[in-house]
């Protein structure tokens, strides 16, 4: 690959909030200027010493570095600079191009709201079918058996794609002309379109991945699934509301956001919801799950902050502890209480 003035004038114009975002997902913290996340190259534990600016990246931890959008690349996928430049355009574009592109290439999707354009669709289509062979073939008997151990069904893990791309838990798989992480792969499908793919990992700090090129601002999980004239229960995590698709779906549309920091619909999600009786939410219980809750109820009257009964942490883990009997008992009770 040979570096002409116009593919490093292309890599200086990349926007690094938007570089960070397709690895991390969305920020703790956003403004105008920048995004702030936790550290996962030091994986911090407290604090949020990351901070992500449109032209570079620096951790004020302990790593005390910083990066551009290439070296970001390098760093946190252990790439060499050639894969990096890649990674950020795997078509090549950029030695092409003679001016920035402006929004990076990796939210090809672009804005907020808009679904990944027509060529990140097929790649996206060709890693899911890659992945659910995997899952059901012998390579995937571990990933079923997680699954299956998570709540979910054969029905429910094929109705909803998810799949399986083989591999440790750091690395990644290029399959389609795309970067892939190994784990248990999460399609995020509505409107006849791949919105993302998110990556379950085995094990490490930050187990959720996304792959990059997706757009997940603002949206929702299982989008498709509301029924007109129901009631909605909204979690955060994607196996929360598979499990409650599974067992609670009969009585209330179950969707996730992702994340807690994602609670700001994009108006397009939130017109699903217009005509829903009552926003059952229920986020992880720690600081970014309450601020997530109290935020969904500031747009909405109809969003009431519900809680899974001790000791339990989600919907998941309730319904493995009590079964589903004891989750359907409790979905059905606050319907009857809230719904008007």
């Amino acid at each position: 690959m040979v570096m002409t003035r116009q593919a490093f004038d292309w890599i200086k114009g990349l926007d690094c909030r938007q570089v960070v975002e397709a690895d991390l997902g969305p920020p703790h913290h956003h403004s105008q200027k920048n995004n702030i996340y936790k550290c996962p190259l030091h994986n911090e534990s407290k604090g949020y010493s990351l901070v992500v600016w449109e032209d570079g990246v620096r951790c004020f931890g302990a790593c005390n570095q910083g990066w551009d959008a290439v070296g970001w690349v390098m760093k946190f996928h252990g790439l060499e600079y050639r894969e990096a430049v890649e990674r950020l355009n795997p078509h090549g574009q950029s030695i092409q191009r003679t001016s920035p592109p402006g929004p990076l290439s990796n939210s090809r999707g672009g804005a907020k709201g808009e679904p990944p354009d027509s060529l990140w669709q097929s790649e996206a289509r060709e890693i899911i079918a890659v992945g659910e062979k995997t899952l059901w073939g012998d390579r995937g008997r571990r990933a079923r058996d997680y699954l299956f151990n998570r709540g979910l069904n054969e029905d429910t893990i094929k109705y909803h794609r998810l799949g399986f791309i083989a591999g440790g838990y750091k690395e990644w798989k290029r399959i389609a002309n795309t970067q892939v992480p190994c784990g248990i792969l999460i399609p995020w499908i509505a409107d006849g379109h791949v919105w993302a793919l998110k990556v379950r990992r085995s094990a490490g700090e930050f187990r959720y991945q996304q792959v990059g090129g997706g757009n997940l601002k603002g949206g929702l999980y299982l989008a498709d699934h509301i029924t007109l004239g129901s009631s909605v229960l909204m979690l955060e995590g994607e196996f929360d509301a598979l499990v409650a698709w599974r067992w609670g779906r009969m009585f209330a549309s179950p969707v996730a956001i992702g994340s807690a920091a994602n609670f700001q619909l994009d108006p397009r999600w939130w017109s699903r919801l217009v005509a829903v009786k009552v926003i059952l939410a229920r986020m992880d219980a720690d600081e970014a799950g309450i601020k997530a809750v109290e935020g969904l109820k500031r747009i909405s009257r109809r969003v009431v902050g519900v809680n899974v009964p001790a000791p339990h942490k989600d919907v998941n883990e309730f319904v493995l502890a009590d079964g589903p009997n004891a989750f359907v008992d409790w979905l059905v009770g606050l319907l009857m209480e809230h719904e008007r």
